[in-house]
């Protein structure tokens, strides 16, 4: 594939910013269609976009509004519609993105204080992550209801993988110390390269 040919022009672009603008609520959440539902992965991702696009404001709105629903134990409810949840179950890849998001959003625009802001979000969403960690070195896909969904999934591992890389720089910038953090992510990538098994 031309990779020239593969890339958005900059209307393009803008356009795609637009769409996604327009699917966000004023509560800052971001819908996957109009009246459609969301869930917090997806949410991060258009909140990136908004980023490079250059709408900090809808990117910083989106963060809080992800702040604002966490939960007590550091997670997020899978779905929802309407405002309300409509899959409670907890992924913990979908709240360990957190950190890459805001990570995302600092790169692009140096803005300390949201991180600063944000701070106890990513903490505990973060550390309920890291407490799902398996023997092996995996992470469990999924809670609900208190119970483990103990089978990882690479996808998901993955992803949270490159969160704990995000939420380490953080912790840093923020100058926090999480040796558990670093651990955990050694382990996990241990598993991701050579042996990932439920």
């Amino acid at each position: 594939m031309n990779v020239e040919a593969a890339r958005l022009c900059a209307r393009e672009q803008q356009t795609t910013a637009e769409w996604i603008a327009s699917h966000q609520q004023p509560s800052g959440e971001i819908l996957w269609s109009i009246n459609g539902k969301s869930d917090p992965w997806d949410h991060v991702h258009a909140a990136m976009a908004l980023t490079v696009q250059n709408e900090p404001e809808r990117a910083r709105a989106a963060y809080r509004f992800l702040a604002q629903i966490q939960e007590a134990n550091g997670a997020f409810a899978a779905e929802r519609v309407g405002g309300f949840v409509t899959r409670g179950s907890h992924e913990t890849n979908h709240a360990a993105y957190l950190a890459t998001g805001l990570w995302h959003y600092y790169t692009a625009t140096e803005d300390v204080d949201l991180l600063a802001e944000l701070w106890p979000s990513v903490e505990r969403a973060i550390d309920w992550v890291v407490s799902l960690q398996l023997p092996h070195g995996a992470i469990a896909w999924a809670q609900k209801k208190g119970k483990v969904w103990n089978a990882p999934l690479i996808t998901g591992s993955s992803s949270i993988h490159g969160s704990l890389v995000c939420a380490q720089l953080i912790a840093a910038r923020l100058g926090h110390e999480r040796p558990a953090w670093r651990s955990a992510w050694r382990k996990l990538a241990r598993v991701l390269r050579h042996d990932l098994k439920v």
